[in-house]
């Protein structure tokens, strides 16, 4: 979690390291039954790719592409998995 800064008036910045690290992450979590046991729901009720690796692929974007906060923000300072893991601070709060 040290890979993330919970300012939302700077743009993330991902080294190469970290993507590395967010890589092995994905790689342990997509192993585990829990992954599987939830691809397995979401393909039942019609809302995943069958592929279990273009799922991957899907939960890998959705988690840690960066994007704005707010209207019209051009700076990409937060990720789904900062938010939901981390969280964020506007104006020092």
């Amino acid at each position: 979690l040290d890979n993330y800064a919970s300012e939302t008036d700077k743009a993330e910045v991902v080294s190469a390291e970290e993507q590395k690290e967010m890589q092995i992450f994905m790689q342990r979590l997509m192993g585990t039954p829990h992954m599987k046991y939830a691809h397995k729901v979401l393909v039942a009720w019609g809302k995943a790719d069958s592929s279990y690796s273009r799922f991957a692929s899907r939960v890998y974007e959705v988690w840690f592409t960066t994007y704005g906060l707010g209207t019209g923000q051009a700076i990409n300072c937060s990720s789904g998995f900062e938010h939901v893991f981390v969280g964020e601070e506007r104006d020092n709060e």
